[in-house]
């Protein structure tokens, strides 16, 4: 299983189904799925950085986040 699919699997578990449906079928939704990922991603590797950017990417990011999770949530409405 790639990492798009796994991590938005354990954002909402109880959609496993749609989720797999979606994924296989849909290229947007693999699209935001990698966007997602690739955000989660961006979070983990500002907030290892020393630069005095980071802490502003961090917010970026999480906001950009909180986003794709929402438009994940209504795509599986």
């Amino acid at each position: 299983m790639d990492d798009d699919l796994r991590q938005v699997l354990d954002l909402f578990p109880k959609s496993s189904g749609l989720i797999h449906e979606h994924y296989r079928d849909d290229d947007e939704f693999r699209s935001m799925c990698r966007d997602y990922t690739d955000a989660l991603h961006a979070i983990q590797t500002w907030q290892q950085s020393a630069k005095a950017e980071a802490p502003k990417r961090v917010k970026e990011y999480q906001s950009l986040v909180r986003e794709l999770q929402q438009d994940i949530r209504n795509w599986l409405k």
